[in-house]
């Protein structure tokens, strides 16, 4: 009897082993699959980026510098102008983070390569409400087993948010920037424009604490900023390639983007409303605001473009449900910030504006201004600051600010009008109609 229990013992413990065996052999054959399917793995780009984000953290450019493949010298020589450039910014919050588990795998040599979508989130001191994100492609590359990652290529992504992406920002587009702050504006412009910066900067906070006080003033709820974040550029090709990427010469003078929120994919599901982050202003230095003698200056091209700035972070950016704003509502506050809050009569537009209703125009309160006709563009204008004067004269600046705050929030005109003023769209647009004919005869 003992014999055979020493013997079913001894089978047990041969059969144990012989399945122990199979299992490591089929543990080794999956991690080698594994491994060959993906020989370097997300802790380790992850690492990666940690020690990009303490580099920058501990302005040591030699450990910022070390990332990079040192056989691509172009692209040392731009991250070390980016560095450089970055070092300058007042960030409250500056980090490097991974977006997805990347592309699929390449072989390099005996190592491999891959590309790497890169967040790099930040939030300027003092301007920012949340932080927000500018987004990368990172080529990664380990060249045999056992190396370390160096990334070989960097682009930026120009194609996620359509026509403004946040791509190229100014460390990006130029090899040396100059940073020039005030209580509630900061410049960010090629180092070539730091006198105009320094020029510029001083109408430029005028301009903020005037249109900053004049929304407190009017006691309308919402988040909105402290402060702005601008850039001068010379030409509609610098005008159209800062934070975007556009096809045509822009036709405006100046160009104010709400700029997305970053989204954190662990956030809780309340943090991941896709609301604003920040706000960039772009302003050109050869448009005709900065020849007196055909505007009023460079203080209106500052106020009317922070006036978007002041109450774009009222919106929360949903692309499948955001209501899209009618221009007449969000020009015509510009321009009423923009021309100091007097007598819409009193716009440089006024003059231009009757000659064109002389000559066959109609004043109209059009959803969507026509640029690529710039009189049917200032006509356009013109009736959106009339309107805002309008409401302002009937029914007081509050109940403007009410109007363009519920639009941005997503309200409909045709819902806002009657809710914040108490009259239908057609009835106002009737009455406006009537209202501005009586004042131009």
């Amino acid at each position: 009897m003992v014999t055979v229990l020493l013997l079913l013992t001894v089978t047990v413990v041969v059969a144990q082993d012989y399945l122990a065996e199979q299992q490591a052999k089929r543990d080794a054959k999956y991690a080698a699959a594994e491994e060959a399917l993906n020989p370097i793995k997300q802790q380790e780009v992850d690492a990666l980026l940690a020690g990009q984000t303490k580099a920058l953290k501990d302005r040591d450019e030699k450990a910022f510098l070390a990332t990079f493949d040192p056989a691509y010298a172009k692209l040392v020589n731009q991250q070390r102008s980016l560095f450089r450039n970055l070092v300058k910014v007042p960030f409250a919050e500056a980090t490097f983070k991974r977006l997805g588990g990347g592309s699929a795998v390449k072989p390099l040599g005996t190592g491999a390569s891959f590309t790497q979508r890169v967040a790099f989130v930040h939030k300027i001191d003092g301007f920012d409400l949340h932080p927000v994100d500018e987004q990368y492609d990172w080529t990664i590359a380990r060249t045999e087993k056992g190396a370390p990652l160096k990334v070989t290529a960097v682009k930026g992504n120009t194609s996620d948010w359509g026509a403004a992406t946040y791509y190229p920002a100014p460390w990006d587009k130029w090899r040396d920037i100059h940073v020039e702050r005030t209580e509630h504006t900061l410049f960010i412009v090629n180092a070539s424009l730091k006198s105009q910066a320094r020029r510029y900067a001083p109408q430029a906070e005028r301009a903020a604490a005037a249109n900053l006080d004049a929304w407190r003033a009017g006691g309308v709820s919402g988040e909105i900023p402290q402060g702005f974040v601008i850039s001068l550029v010379k030409g509609k090709k610098d005008l159209g390639s800062l934070y975007r990427v556009a096809k045509e010469p822009p036709p405006e003078a100046g160009f104010s983007w709400g700029v997305p929120r970053y989204q954190d994919i662990d956030a809780s599901t309340d943090e991941k409303a896709p609301d604003t982050g920040g706000s960039r202003v772009v302003i050109d230095l050869a448009s005709p605001f900065f020849r007196p003698s055909e505007r009023s200056g460079p203080g209106e091209i500052f106020r009317h473009e922070l006036a978007h700035s002041l109450v774009t972070a009222l919106a929360a950016q949903q692309p499948d449900s955001v209501v899209p704003r009618e221009s007449w509502v969000v020009e015509g506050f510009a321009e009423y910030l923009g021309n100091e809050r007097k007598p819409w009569t009193a716009s440089p537009r006024t003059a231009s504006a009757k000659q064109s209703l002389r000559s066959g125009y109609s004043v109209s309160l059009k959803p969507e201004f026509n640029m690529a006709n710039g009189e049917s563009a200032n006509l356009s204008y013109w009736c959106g600051h009339s309107a805002i004067g309008y409401i302002v004269e009937k029914y007081g600046e509050r109940k403007a600010f009410e109007v363009v705050a519920a639009h941005y929030r997503g309200k409909e005109l045709k819902d806002a009008l009657p809710d914040v003023l108490g009259v239908s769209y057609p009835d106002f647009t009737t009455s406006w109609e009537a209202y501005v004919m009586a004042k131009i005869r």
